[in-house]
């Protein structure tokens, strides 16, 4: 895979000494990494390694215990506030403060409303940015249903660019499964996110499905979204991926191409182990 340079921008993410401890689990610790305007970077390690709490931490599902995530220069996570400061508000982002603020993410376990339409589902990735009132709402005003079509054509427009418009009226339990993946990234992405957080979006495809996948990262990447996945299909990750940021038992013990990544004593030990004397 071509690598491509690296904006002269300042990182869209920084990571910072990122540590989450659970009681005596130390599940991330010291992590520290960026993510530039335009990149796709892969965020892998084996099962427990961390990678998803990471995510928690940087879409505002958890507090991080020491450490802090920048995102377009402004802090959105640090250490989750206690006694005075919790009373003066002094509060981490609620993921849906995160989603406002530009960040979209998917989920290893597909998450859709299952009994509304695929329409209704991307829709429902837009109306944190609605305007209307309840009671222009109850009301039906003009302007509610001005802002009410608008909302209808982008999430059409979401739905056509993930091939998915022919299921606009389908409820999304009945859509095939990968279908509902790309569902599920149809509804991240009408948020309009500068970052869009993937957690294992190829888990259940079969291989057609991951090629047509890889191809629509790309596409997602060409509209000016950043991308940071989490994957355990190294083919795809090493094919899709400009850099590469590994760990292992919540350390980070590796970053750079995946050229770089794939030569790693340390990622090898990781994935493989090592023989006993």
């Amino acid at each position: 895979m071509a690598e491509r340079a690296l904006t002269s921008e300042p990182p869209l993410l920084r990571v910072r000494q990122l540590t989450k401890q659970f009681g005596g689990l130390m599940a991330v610790d010291h992590v520290d990494f960026e993510l530039h305007p335009g990149e796709i970077l892969g965020l892998i390690g084996p099962n427990g390694a961390g990678k998803t709490t990471i995510f928690n931490m940087i879409t505002g599902f958890y507090s991080p215990s020491t450490g802090e995530i920048t995102f377009k220069e402004q802090c959105i996570a640090r250490p989750a506030a206690a006694g005075w400061a919790r009373l003066r508000g002094e509060q981490a982002p609620r993921p849906h403060r995160i989603t406002q603020q530009g960040i979209a993410r998917t989920f290893q376990t597909i998450r859709l409303f299952k009994n509304l339409t695929a329409l209704e589902n991307v829709m429902a990735g837009l109306h944190h940015r609605t305007k209307a009132g309840v009671w222009q709402a109850l009301t039906r005003s003009a302007s509610q249903r001005a802002e009410e079509a608008s909302i209808v054509a982008e999430a059409e427009r979401w739905l056509n660019f993930m091939g998915l418009h022919a299921y606009r009226n389908e409820l999304a339990k009945n859509l095939p499964y990968g279908d509902q993946r790309r569902l599920e990234i149809a509804r991240a992405l009408a948020t309009r996110p500068a970052l869009l957080t993937l957690d294992e979006p190829a888990a259940g495809l079969n291989e057609q499905e991951t090629i047509a996948l890889v191809a629509l990262i790309r596409e997602i990447r060409d509209t000016g979204i950043t991308v940071l996945l989490i994957e355990h299909d190294m083919k795809m990750v090493m094919e899709l991926c400009e850099r590469i940021v590994v760990v292992d038992h919540g350390r980070k013990i590796a970053e750079g191409t995946p050229a770089e990544v794939q030569r790693n004593a340390a990622v090898i030990e990781a994935y493989l182990g090592v023989e006993e004397g």
